[in-house]
């Protein structure tokens, strides 16, 4: 199979993409000089990453720009700091009862998983179905 990212590195479709963060028509596009065709966009639409209402095309995921990542990421730094400085000795021990288990090598992922399926409002007795 293929990932979004095959789709968005073939051709110019990041630029395409990019352009439809706000939404256009192809006509539009091109008097901007986003070279594309009818082909791209529904490769892309099929791909999920761009959809079409009323007429106009529309990139389907966020695409930040530099202010706006820049400030998601402060932001993101302040929450963990908080979190971690809140939880980092259940975090300690966690890990540690990881290296107990033998999977030492593995546990970065094993607590993601974690936490992961934590955030979906799953338990351990459904992951290991």
């Amino acid at each position: 199979g293929h990932q979004p990212e095959d789709m968005i590195l073939a051709d110019n479709n990041w630029e395409i993409i990019y352009n439809l963060r706000t939404p256009h028509t192809l006509n539009e596009l091109l008097k901007m000089g986003v070279k594309c065709s009818d082909s791209q966009l529904l490769l892309l639409e099929v791909g999920g990453l761009i959809d079409r209402t009323k007429g106009k095309w529309k990139c389907t995921i966020p695409i930040l720009d530099e202010e706006q990542t820049t400030s998601l990421r402060n932001i993101s730094k302040e929450i963990a700091k908080s979190m971690y400085s809140n939880t980092k000795s259940d975090f300690v021990s966690l890990v540690h009862t990881i290296k107990e288990m033998g999977f030492e090598n593995n546990a970065l992922s094993l607590v993601f998983h974690i936490f992961w399926m934590v955030g979906c409002g799953l338990n351990w007795s459904y992951s290991m179905r």
